[in-house]
C-alpha cells in the first residue's frame, strides 16, 4: 500500500510522500514486533462500559520520579510505555455517548460548560444540556459571569468560577468533566487540582481533548494548513497527561480513543492516529 500524490496538494513536495510511507512501513514493523503492547491485549470484548479494555496495572502508580532522575531516560521510558500500554482503552461508541454513559444517574460537576459562547448553548449538540438530561444532578462552572448568569436564570445551576483558582464550591461529586477545556487554560495543573478537589471518594474525571497525532491533523499540518482553535495553547499526549497528574496529586488510570473509520484503521488499531480526540480518566 502506498500513498498516492492526488489526495495531497500539487505543492506538497515528493520527499514528504515518502516520508509518510517509511512511516507507514516503520508501524507496520513497530505492531508485529512489539511484544510489550501483545502481551497486554486481551480478546475484543466490549464491557458494559463500552469499551474493551487491555489488563491495566491499576495496583502501580506510574511516577517516573521513582526510578529516575532523568526525564530522558529510555528504562523508564519503557516502563511507561508498559503502563500506558495497559490502562488504553477503545471506546466502542462515539465520545459524547461514552460521557452520557459515565454521568448516567451521577452527582456530576461540568468544568467549562459554555463551551465558547452563548450561541452554543442553542444547538441540539450543546453537551451541558445532554448531560443535565442524563446525570441526576449537575452543576456547571465557566468563567464566563455574564452567560453564566444567564444559563442561571434559564434554569440551568451555573457557577462563575475560576476553575484554575483554589476556590471550593462547597460540595463534592460523584465525577467531574472537562470537556475540551484542559487545552484551553494557562494552568492545567490547577485546573486538574480544582478537579481533585471536588471529587468524591471512589469518583472519577474525565477530560477530553484533541489528539495531535491525528491522521487528519498530520496531513492538514503536511499541508501548511496548521490551523486550530484560536483559545488552543497546548496539545496533551497521554505521557504529558501522566505527567500532569503526578504534578496535581492524582492518577491517571486510562485513556479511552474512539477510533475513527478511516482506509487503514484496522491494521493500525494498536495506534492513537485514528482518534480525533484522547480521553483522559483520572482518579485520586
Amino acid at each position: 500500500m502506498t500513498i498516492e500524490k492526488q489526495y495531497f496538494d500539487d505543492e506538497l513536495p515528493v520527499r514528504l510522500l515518502h516520508w509518510l510511507n517509511g512511516c507507514e512501513q516503520y508501524l507496520s514493523t513497530c505492531l508485529a514486533d512489539s511484544v510489550h503492547i501483545v502481551e497486554h491485549i486481551h480478546t475484543k470484548e466490549y464491557n458494559e462500559h463500552g469499551y474493551y479494555a487491555k489488563s491495566s496495572p491499576l495496583d502501580t502508580i506510574m511516577d517516573w520520579t521513582h526510578y529516575t532522575t532523568d526525564p530522558c531516560d529510555a528504562e523508564t521510558q519503557l516502563k511507561i510505555h508498559d503502563y500506558l500500554s495497559g490502562i488504553r482503552q477503545t471506546a466502542g461508541k462515539d465520545d459524547v455517548s461514552w460521557l452520557l454513559q459515565q454521568v448516567a444517574g451521577k452527582r456530576c460537576l461540568d468544568i467549562g460548560c459554555v463551551e465558547h459562547d452563548l450561541s452554543y448553548t442553542d444547538r441540539p449538540s450543546w453537551k451541558h444540556k445532554k448531560i443535565v438530561d442524563a446525570a441526576s444532578y449537575v452543576v456547571g462552572v465557566d468563567i464566563l459571569e455574564e452567560y453564566a448568569k444567564i444559563l442561571t436564570e434559564r434554569g440551568y445551576d451555573i457557577r462563575a468560577c475560576d476553575a484554575t483558582s483554589d476556590e471550593y464550591l462547597g460540595e463534592k461529586f460523584d465525577i467531574v468533566v472537562m470537556g475540551d477545556v484542559i487545552e484551553h487554560v494557562e494552568n492545567p495543573v490547577n485546573l486538574l487540582r480544582f478537579a481533585v478537589r471536588h471529587l468524591e471518594d471512589g469518583g472519577k474525571i474525565v477530560a477530553k481533548t484533541p489528539n495531535p497525532y491525528y491522521i487528519d491533523n498530520i496531513i492538514k499540518f503536511a499541508k501548511g494548513k496548521d490551523f486550530v482553535n484560536f483559545e488552543h495553547i497546548a496539545w496533551y499526549t497521554p505521557t504529558m497527561a501522566l505527567e500532569l497528574a503526578r504534578r496535581a496529586g492524582c492518577r491517571l488510570t486510562s485513556y479511552v480513543v474512539f477510533q475513527r473509520k478511516r482506509p487503514w484503521s484496522k491494521i493500525f488499531s494498536r495506534t492513537d492516529i485514528f482518534t480525533r480526540d484522547f480521553m483522559y480518566v483520572f482518579t485520586k
